[in-house]
């Protein structure tokens, strides 16, 4: 499941009716709540700079007690002032392994998805964070087991 939040809607609330019990949440930091289930893994997904990991942290704090990932777009070593600026909870989860770097790339900056094939450092990111994810919920709840279909859409 991708949750973000469109231009002009309000933000979704927990107890909505199509909640994902097993599987995966990443979770655009537009939104303001966050409709998974609390024992989904969920990967928060934030810009690898400054403001980015201000905003990661509060969201890291609204999400405790929930098996959690970060996803930081851009580049793999992140700047000093960008370093400087982690509070404890993406220290924490940074200790643990749980901070993947994502790659910036300009082509899907610009398209977004297409039919073509995505870069393979994008692949491998990707990879990184489902193996994760897999692992945190297992630990957290059991096995991970995956997309299924709720409501007609792939979630």
């Amino acid at each position: 499941m991708i949750e973000r939040r469109a231009l002009g809607e309000s933000p979704a609330r927990d107890g909505d009716s199509h909640l994902v019990q097993d599987g995966l949440t990443v979770l655009d930091l537009g939104t303001a709540e966050s409709r998974s289930a609390s024992g989904s893994p969920t990967i928060v997904v934030c810009r690898a700079n400054v403001p980015g990991v201000r905003l990661v942290e509060e969201r890291l704090r609204q999400l405790a007690g929930r098996p959690l990932l970060v996803a930081a777009v851009g580049p793999q070593g992140w700047a000093r002032e960008v370093r400087a600026s982690v509070g404890p909870a993406v220290d924490n989860l940074r200790s643990a392994g749980l901070v993947v770097s994502v790659p910036w790339d300009a082509r899907l900056d610009v398209t977004g998805l297409t039919d073509r094939p995505l870069p393979r450092a994008l692949v491998a990111a990707g990879a990184q964070l489902l193996s994760l994810a897999q692992t945190v919920g297992h630990l957290h709840r059991g096995p991970f087991t995956g997309s299924r279909r709720i409501d007609g859409a792939i979630q």
